[in-house]
């Protein structure tokens, strides 16, 4: 069952292949083909209505600003999903959210304090770009 499950890193990672270079391979072998449904995990919902009801149609949005990501179909009551943990709480229908957003990944405080150990110790170039001496896992 877990067979085709990818993490938003599995995502990134094949974005950026396509991107400069247009190379679908990354896209195509990791990431499960676009009539695969969606699924929203009850790990990564943080709040919820009072009397949902199953096969209610839902509108999920973000924690800051309340913008809309997308629409689904709620496959568990309120009751269900307060008591369960890991399950699957609804099917995605349609992702509404904008296509682009800003690139934060690379800013936390642990990845910030790797950059600069490797710079300190010459991985990377002072710009935080590969250099002759970076490992090429960090490269590809």
């Amino acid at each position: 069952m877990q067979d085709h499950l990818v993490t938003m890193h599995d995502v990134l990672d094949a974005q950026w292949q396509f991107d400069p270079n247009k190379d679908e391979t990354y896209l195509r072998s990791d990431l499960p083909p676009g009539e695969a449904a969606g699924v929203l995990q009850e790990a990564g919902v943080l709040g919820y209505e009072d009397a949902i009801e199953m096969n209610q149609d839902i509108v999920v949005i973000t924690t800051k600003g309340g913008k809309a990501i997308c629409t689904g179909v709620v496959l568990m009551t309120t009751a269900e999903i307060s008591t369960r943990d890991h399950s699957v709480v609804a099917k995605i229908k349609r992702v509404i959210m904008e296509r682009r957003l800003p690139r934060k990944w690379g800013l936390g405080p642990e990845v910030s304090q790797k950059k600069k150990m490797m710079i300190q110790k010459g991985l990377l170039h002072k710009h935080v770009k590969a250099n002759g001496s970076t490992p090429t896992r960090i490269t590809g």
